[in-house]
């Protein structure tokens, strides 16, 4: 059996999704039995469902190749998110000025002491770019490439990255190394402190690079035909979700992303057009939204293929299969694990990874895209 339940439940707890039972009586009789060990696991869902074709479908199967263009996107996109900046010569003993990249040395004190965090050697500032606190980019326009100054600031109260300072005054000590000109291309020099010395020479870096998409590529296309043929099963079914049920899982999506927002200090709103999830929170909200009906769709196709094959578990396959899921999740002792996720959940998700066999071992590829 090939062990898709690993991707399908485990990979959804970890998101803090859940399962789903059909609580209709009168309706199809799904496989997840009563929870009675971890019950946090499961959501009951409604809904009715009349079960389409799920055998004989076709797939696109996915090139694995790396295309010459594909490799150069990516290594702009590298260059893009942390450019390959070099000295400008002719910009020695010249004035900063504002839009500047200067390369530069400092030390931060308060009342005459070093403060953690206010050390650096060979950084980066944009001039302009208000990375720095109110008053450090502005003070060094004006001032000589090569130079070393003071620079007086008075940190904001409140200072959320060190409370400590919160409205102190500060002095640091800047030298200005130089300023950057950009190069568009990849240099060894530039791949040595990319990699942090792993890789020294351009020809290296582009074959680890080519070699890490192409098993990128390897490892998604499973997925995307995972994807295409749940897709089918759902279009050729009939099906009637619960809004409630959407709810619960648009509600709880939200909640992963709420947590990992906090972590950042921010609002979800906020968070998920930093991470580039979506342009806006409203575009984010209808993703989500159609995520979660797609959610609910999979589970429900899913426990009816099991129902219509009239499933059953041995005592070997459900061992088998347990301890795959344990050397997945880097569990060593059943018991625990058994009791952390319920041997009810851990039957349902076998169970679906024997549905999920039926639909790929009677599927099959129609194009190489």
């Amino acid at each position: 059996m090939k062990r898709i339940g690993i991707w399908f439940c485990f990979l959804v707890l970890a998101l803090a999704l859940v399962g789903c039972g059909d609580k209709e009586d009168d309706e199809i009789n799904v496989a997840t039995p009563s929870p009675t060990s971890a019950p946090d696991y499961y959501h009951d869902c409604g809904g009715t469902i009349t079960l389409g074709e799920y055998k004989g479908l076709s797939y696109d199967e996915p090139s694995l190749e790396v295309t010459d263009e594909e490799l150069e996107e990516e290594i702009k996109e590298i260059l893009k998110d942390q450019p390959n900046y070099e000295k400008d010569d002719s910009r020695d003993e010249t004035e900063v000025k504002s839009g500047d990249i200067l390369n530069i040395d400092y030390l931060g004190k308060v009342d005459g002491e070093a403060f953690s965090g206010g050390t650096a050697e060979g950084a980066t500032l944009e001039i302009g770019s208000k990375s720095f606190i109110d008053g450090f980019e502005d003070a060094l326009i004006g001032k000589k490439v090569g130079e070393t100054c003071d620079i007086d600031v008075t940190f904001p109260d409140p200072y959320k990255n060190n409370t400590d300072l919160s409205g102190k005054a500060a002095v640091f000590t800047v030298t200005i190394n130089y300023v950057c000109k950009v190069n568009e291309e990849l240099t060894d020099a530039y791949v040595s402190d990319y990699t942090s010395d792993k890789y020294t020479t351009v020809a290296d870096f582009r074959a680890y690079l080519k070699e890490s998409m192409e098993q990128e590529k390897e490892d998604n296309a499973e997925n995307e035909k995972l994807l295409q043929l749940i897709n089918q099963v759902i279009d050729n079914s009939t099906i009637t979700v619960d809004q409630e049920d959407v709810d619960y899982y648009y509600a709880d999506a939200i909640s992963v992303y709420e947590y990992y927002a906090s972590m950042y200090g921010q609002s979800v709103a906020d968070f998920v057009v930093m991470m580039g999830v979506a342009e806006d929170y409203e575009t984010f909200q209808e993703n989500m939204k159609k995520q979660a009906e797609e959610t609910v769709k999979q589970y429900m196709v899913l426990e009816a293929i099991v129902e219509a094959e009239k499933m059953e578990l041995s005592d070997e396959e459900y061992n088998e299969a347990v301890k795959e899921y344990m050397d997945g999740v880097g569990a060593t002792d059943q018991a625990t694990f058994e009791s952390t996720y319920g041997v009810d959940y851990i039957r349902y998700c076998i169970l679906t990874d024997k549905a999920w066999d039926i639909i790929i071992s009677n599927a099959k590829a129609t194009a190489t895209k």
